[in-house]
C-alpha cells in the first residue's frame, strides 16, 4: 500500500515509511520496469533515480474499440452527453478511476488501508528539502463536514495539487489578463460622440487589493478605472427620492434611473474639467425581491484547494443562505475532470440538506469548465420559471485546462441562455492559475457581472449587502453616449472603459449587446476636457441613456444636458463623493501608468482621499482604499523611470496650442 505517481518531470516522493528493509519497482507503459532493493532507517531520507529502457513489442493490428451512445446507464437514467466519450482518454485518467485511487488535478494520490490515511504528495526531486511536508488526508464525508462547521480557515497545506497540465497553453500558476489600452484626448471636430457600455463590476479593484494586501504592485493589466470607481457607494439619489440640492440630477421618466451630472475644474491636468456621469438605478427592498432559483457552478478542480480558495467558496455560500428566504430555492452543480449535479433545485425549507451538499465539496481532478457550464445551464433550464429571478452563478478561478478551454468556445454555452433570461454572475477567487480574461467575458455574455472575492467580507458584500442588486436586473442592455459641443469643448477623454466602447452609429442598434444594471445599481463614469479658451456660455455635453427592460423589451432612451453654469467654481467646493471619484480614479491611472498620470503623485491622491473619506464619516471601504493608496506609495519604486508608462496619447497634454 506504498506507492506514488511522477510528475510531467519525473519527479516522485513516497512518504511516511516505516523503518525496514524495502524493493521499490518503478514501471511506465511501453518501457521496462526496473526494481530496486534498498534499507530505510528512522528518520532517513533516501534519493534514487531510475532511467527505462524502452521495451521491444511486437507489431500487433490495430484494435479499434467504439461506444455507442447507449453503453452506459445507471438505474435506468442515460448518464448525459459524457456518454460519448469514454471515462479517461490517457493512462492516467484510466488508473484514477481504480480504487484507491484519488485523482486531484491531474496527480494520482493511492491511499492506504485505513480511513483517512496518509497520502502521497509529488513534488519535484531537486527541490525536495529534508523540512516535514504536510500530506493530503484522504478524508471521508463526515469529516468534510466536520471541518467545513469549524470556524476559521483550514491549516494550509504547503504541497499545491494544481496539476501539470498546461493552463489555457500557459505555465502553471500564470494570471490571465488583457491589456485594453488607454483612452486617449479626443477633438470633438474629429469625433464629437463617445459611446459605451455601461460596467457595474468590481473585480479589477478587489483584485488590486489582494496583490497591494500581499505587498505586490498590481499589473498594469489588470488595473480598469471604472471598475476601481464603481466599486465604492455615491450616495446617489434614486429615481424615487426628491431632487438633491447642490446637484444636477433628473428623475428618470419611466422610474427606472436618475441621472445625475457634475463637473469641476480637475485637480490633476492644468486646465482640464472633470465631469461625472452618475446613473442611481431603481432600489427594491429585499422583501419585494423576486423569488430567486439559483443554480451554483463551482470549479472543484485541485487548483482550487490552493490558498484555501475552495474553502472561501464554502463559507460564501453558507453566508449566502442567510439572506435567501423560503420562496428560493438553490441547485449545486460541481465540476473537476467531468460535472455532475451535487443537489438538485431544493427549496431553502431544506436548508439543512443545502449545507450538507455545500459541507461536501472537496478538491478533485482537472478543470473542465465547458462541462460544469453546460451541466449548470440544463438544470436551471429545468427549473426555470418566469416570474423569477433564474440565476447561474458560477464560483471559479477561471482556469480551464479540460475540454474546450478557451473563452470563446465556452460563451458559446452561454449565449442562447442569456436571451431566455437565464443570467449568468461570475464569481472569481484565489491568486495564481487565475483567468480573468474568461470570467469577465462570461458574464459580460451572460448578461451578469463579475465579481472577485478574496475575504468573507467582499463575500458579504456581493452576497447580502448587494444580494438584490446581484439577483434583480432592472435594466439590459444598458448604453451610455455623451455628445460634446465643438464650440465649447476643444478635446475630452473618457477614463476607463476601453473594453466596453461601442461604436458610435451602435447607439440605436438594440441587437449589440451591452452591460445590465441591477436593482439599486449606481454607474459612475469620469471625462476630462479642455474648454476653448473663448467658449460662450451654453451647452458643454448631452448625455443619453438608452436600455431595454427586461420584463416587456421596450427599450427608453433619455436625454440630460450640461451647461456650463453647472461647473461648479473651485474643485473642493464639490460633493465629496465627487472627490473622491477623482482620486480612485488617479490612483487606478497610476497603478496601470497611464500616459495621463505619468506626472501623478499618490501622496497628492492619498490625502484627497483621506479628506473626502473624512467628511464622508469615514466609511469602512473608503478608510481601506485610503490604506491602499499608502500602501502602493511604499511599495512603488523610488525611481520613476522603472514606472515605464504606456505612450498612446493623441495629444500632448501640456501643449496648450
Amino acid at each position: 500500500n506504498l506507492g506514488s505517481m511522477t510528475d510531467a518531470e519525473g519527479s516522485f516522493v513516497v512518504k511516511n515509511i516505516p523503518a525496514g528493509d524495502y524493493t521499490i519497482k518503478v514501471s511506465y507503459l511501453g518501457y521496462e520496469a526496473q526494481e530496486r532493493s534498498f534499507q530505510i532507517r528512522d528518520q532517513s531520507e533516501l534519493a534514487e533515480d531510475f532511467s527505462l529502457s524502452e521495451a521491444v513489442v511486437a507489431t500487433m493490428q490495430t484494435l479499434t474499440i467504439a461506444a455507442g451512445r447507449d453503453m452506459i446507464r445507471r438505474g435506468g437514467v442515460e448518464t448525459g452527453e459524457e456518454q460519448e466519450k469514454l471515462p479517461g482518454d490517457t493512462f492516467t485518467e484510466a488508473v484514477g478511476l481504480k480504487a484507491g485511487v484519488v485523482s486531484q488535478a491531474g496527480d494520482l494520490h493511492f491511499r492506504g488501508g485505513r480511513t483517512a490515511s496518509q497520502s502521497t504528495a509529488i513534488v519535484s526531486a531537486n527541490r525536495y528539502r529534508s523540512e516535514q511536508i504536510a500530506g493530503d488526508a484522504v478524508d471521508n464525508r463526515e469529516q468534510i463536514k466536520r471541518r467545513a462547521k469549524k470556524p476559521g480557515p483550514p491549516r494550509r497545506n504547503p504541497i499545491s495539487v494544481g496539476g501539470t497540465a498546461p493552463v489555457n497553453g500557459k505555465a502553471i500558476d500564470a494570471m490571465f489578463f488583457q491589456n485594453y489600452g488607454v483612452n486617449p484626448f479626443v477633438d470633438p471636430e474629429e469625433d464629437r460622440f463617445a459611446t459605451f457600455s455601461v460596467d457595474v463590476d468590481n473585480a479589477s479593484y478587489a483584485l488590486s487589493r489582494a496583490y497591494l494586501n500581499r505587498g505586490v504592485l498590481p499589473p498594469q493589466e489588470a488595473v480598469r478605472v471604472e471598475e476601481f470607481v464603481n466599486s465604492f457607494k455615491h450616495n446617489y439619489a434614486p429615481p424615487r427620492n426628491p431632487l438633491m440640492a447642490g446637484r444636477k440630477w433628473a428623475r428618470s421618466e419611466k422610474g427606472t434611473f436618475a441621472i445625475h451630472l457634475d463637473a469641476a475644474p480637475s485637480p490633476f491636468g492644468k486646465g482640464l474639467v472633470m465631469m461625472r456621469v452618475g446613473l442611481k438605478g431603481r432600489e427594491i427592498f429585499a422583501e419585494e425581491r423576486k423569488p430567486a432559483n439559483l443554480t451554483f457552478v463551482v470549479d472543484v478542480s485541485g487548483s482550487m484547494q490552493r490558498e484555501n480558495r475552495l474553502w472561501l467558496v464554502k463559507q460564501s455560500l453558507f453566508t449566502l443562505l442567510d439572506a435567501l428566504n423560503a420562496e428560493d430555492q438553490v441547485g449545486l452543480v460541481v465540476y473537476g475532470s467531468t460535472a455532475r449535479v451535487l443537489l438538485p433545485p431544493t427549496s431553502l425549507v431544506n436548508r439543512r440538506l443545502i449545507e450538507s451538499a455545500i459541507a461536501r465539496l472537496h478538491p478533485e481532478g482537472a478543470t473542465n469548465a465547458e462541462a460544469g457550464l453546460r451541466k449548470g445551464y440544463a438544470m436551471a433550464e429545468r427549473a426555470y420559471q418566469r416570474d423569477c429571478i433564474n440565476r447561474v452563478i458560477l464560483c471559479s478561478d477561471g482556469v480551464a485546462n479540460v475540454g474546450k478551454t478557451g473563452a470563446d468556445e465556452i460563451l458559446q454555452v452561454i449565449k442562447r441562455q442569456a436571451g431566455e433570461g437565464i443570467y449568468l454572475t461570475a464569481v472569481g477567487f484565489g491568486m495564481g492559475n487565475y483567468n480573468d480574461v474568461l470570467l469577465e467575458k462570461l458574464a459580460n455574455q451572460g448578461d451578469g457581472n463579475y465579481y472577485y472575492v478574496d475575504s468573507l467580507k467582499e463575500a458579504r458584500k456581493v452576497f447580502v449587502e448587494n444580494l438584490t442588486g446581484t439577483l434583480q436586473t432592472i435594466a439590459r442592455q444598458v448604453k451610455i453616449q455623451v455628445e460634446f459641443e465643438s464650440d465649447s469643448i476643444r478635446r475630452y477623454r473618457l477614463l476607463g472603459y476601453e473594453n466596453r466602447a461601442v461604436a458610435d452609429r451602435d447607439f440605436r442598434n438594440n441587437k449589440i449587446d451591452a452591460g445590465e444594471v441591477g436593482a439599486g445599481h449606481e454607474v459612475t463614469a469620469l471625462f476630462e476636457m479642455k474648454l476653448n479658451k473663448n467658449a460662450r456660455p451654453g451647452n458643454l455635453a448631452t448625455v443619453r441613456i438608452r436600455y431595454e427592460d427586461p420584463e416587456t423589451g421596450r427599450v427608453t432612451e433619455e436625454t440630460r444636458v450640461l451647461r456650463t453654469d453647472d461647473v461648479a467654481r473651485r474643485f473642493r467646493d464639490t460633493d465629496p463623493t465627487f472627490r473622491m471619484d477623482a482620486a480612485v480614479a488617479e490612483f487606478a491611472e497610476i497603478l496601470r501608468h497611464s500616459y495621463w498620470a505619468k506626472d501623478g503623485d499618490l501622496s497628492g491622491v492619498f490625502s484627497m482621499a483621506k479628506d473626502a473619506s473624512r467628511e464622508m464619516g469615514r466609511p469602512q471601504d473608503l478608510k481601506e482604499m485610503v490604506n491602499l493608496v499608502e500602501l502602493a506609495w511604499q511599495l512603488w519604486p523610488r525611481d520613476t523611470k522603472d514606472r515605464n508608462y504606456e505612450v498612446r496619447p493623441s495629444w500632448d497634454p501640456d501643449d496648450e496650442n
